[in-house]
């Protein structure tokens, strides 16, 4: 389960505080009877069942665009977003995520040292709820958030994919 209780509960308080928000989530591997529980689930924590949107796979081409028309990426807190998370940052979408014990509770927080802007780091599931709210609520911040990442993405090697692959082409070549 990549979504625990928790994570659920402050996604939910999260959407209480923004009335007119969404939660965006990705249909890959949700059979109808998981939306349907999902659904009921916001409507038990107050929030109206059609505020919570699942779509579909988007093409290739498209989908770091289209995920970059969301405000704030929550990142879940067990198991972290890892190339979901990449594709956000890509897509000049800040990413609040709360790192816990494991590694793969940490990942996303990996991105911060690269990426100071565009990764906001919790420190409690409360500090995660209120970094989500301010970020989505402030148009400021949002937009200070997107530019940084937008400047981050022609300045840092995070970023610099024609590096990587000739140091992965360099790396290959030293193979036996």
């Amino acid at each position: 389960k990549k979504v625990d209780r928790g994570t659920w509960g402050a996604w939910m308080r999260v959407m209480g505080r923004l009335p007119g928000s969404i939660l965006w989530l990705s249909r890959l591997a949700v059979s109808s009877q998981t939306e349907e529980g999902l659904r009921r689930a916001a409507e038990g924590a107050g929030v109206a069942r059609e505020r919570v949107v699942l779509s579909e796979t988007f093409p290739a081409m498209d989908h770091i665009a289209i995920k970059g028309l969301a405000d704030v990426a929550l990142d879940t807190t067990l198991y972290n977003g890892h190339v979901t998370t990449g594709d956000a940052l890509w897509g000049d979408l800040p990413v609040v995520v709360l790192p816990r014990v494991s590694m793969a509770s940490r990942l996303s927080s990996s991105f911060w040292d690269p990426l100071p802007e565009g990764i906001l780091v919790a420190r409690s599931l409360q500090d995660y709820e209120d970094l989500a709210v301010a970020v989505a609520s402030t148009r400021q911040m949002l937009k200070r958030k997107r530019e940084a990442l937008a400047k981050a993405k022609r300045s840092s090697a995070l970023f610099d994919t024609q590096g990587w692959v000739l140091r992965m082409e360099r790396s290959l070549r030293m193979v036996p």
